[in-house]
């Protein structure tokens, strides 16, 4: 129902034939499609703008929905595991839930190997491109390996949503799906500045992001100005340095931030892996890679702690 106002996969005639029988009538079925049309569309409006400005208000005016088709729709929109689990058939763990729900414009996953955060991340690219139409959701990383990595997720989902057979491309990107609703997804290569070519873009994932060079950073957020889009950043850590690193320590507020170490009771990763794993390279990789922590490396003539120590935090800006 999200996708009929979508009028550019309707050729121009269906379009004319459309207008035209709304204005004389047509036969019974097609006038009450175009009402059911109308006001399914005016509800999803209304929603949409709630969801943006104040997403804890948004139940009430779903359960005043009387449609219970239309109100399972509205509420899929809403609420992402409840998409996750009923939709796509994705059961999450608990503790990948919250990056799920977040309605956060500045998300950062910092989670160890075998996580999940490339399939969270996917079920968010996919939500929003599947109810927001026309959204431009682009993903990025250091190689375009990692890209496509993220981006197979992605269409592994699609068959639960109906989109079957071979996806549309956008036409122009390779890696790229093109939904019915007019929304695009698009797994960029690597390179200095892959996202400078792109406007009003809904969504930006930075995969690997602990590995991806600060200009790629830098070039990410204004590609999301005319949108005030979402930036997701998911990784391991890679020492103290880097915009991944200076994001999760010194964002401030603006971010929020999901932490993933590993779960031993999860029983995702094996114990006996994981005691090798800590056998063979050492306690300080292991924790880089599976407790998601930190490191100064070795080549520093200063580590990163003593640099901030330095700085006063409580003086003022100079006029």
């Amino acid at each position: 129902w999200y996708s009929v106002g979508v009028d550019e996969e309707l050729t121009p005639g269906e379009r004319y034939r459309r207008k035209r029988g709304s204005r004389r009538g047509g036969d019974g079925q097609t006038a009450n499609a175009l009402v059911l049309r109308n006001a399914a569309l005016e509800l999803y409006s209304r929603v949409l703008e709630q969801v943006r400005r104040q997403p804890e208000g948004v139940e009430a005016l779903i359960a005043a929905e009387l449609n219970p088709e239309l109100r399972t729709a509205l509420r899929h929109m809403y609420d992402r595991v409840a998409f996750a689990r009923e939709v796509l058939g994705f059961e999450p763990d608990p503790e990948q839930e919250p990056p799920l729900r977040s309605w956060s414009k500045r998300l950062i996953l910092n989670c160890n190997r075998q996580w999940g955060k490339s399939t969270i991340v996917a079920i968010r690219a996919l939500h929003r491109a599947w109810f927001w139409p026309g959204s431009l959701i682009l993903i990025v990383s250091v190689t375009q390996m990692h890209t496509a990595n993220l981006f197979q997720k992605v269409l592994e989902f699609l068959p639960a949503l109906g989109v079957t057979g071979r996806p549309m491309t956008d036409g122009v990107n390779r890696k790229s799906v093109k939904l019915p609703n007019g929304s695009r997804i698009v797994a960029l290569a690597g390179g200095d500045f892959p996202t400078r070519s792109h406007s009003r873009v809904a969504m930006v994932i930075i995969d690997e992001a602990s590995m991806v060079p600060d200009p790629v950073h830098e070039a990410v957020s204004p590609t999301l100005g005319r949108t005030n889009g979402e930036l997701v950043l998911l990784s391991t850590p890679r020492g103290k340095r880097g915009a991944f690193y200076r994001a999760w320590a010194f964002g401030g507020d603006a971010w929020e931030r999901v932490f993933g170490p590993v779960n031993q009771s999860s029983g995702r990763i094996s114990k006996e892996h994981l005691e090798n794993e800590r056998n063979e390279k050492g306690s300080e990789v292991y924790a880089q890679e599976y407790l998601c922590e930190f490191f100064d490396r070795d080549s520093h003539m200063f580590n990163e702690d003593s640099i901030q120590e330095v700085f006063d935090q409580d003086l003022d800006n100079w006029e």
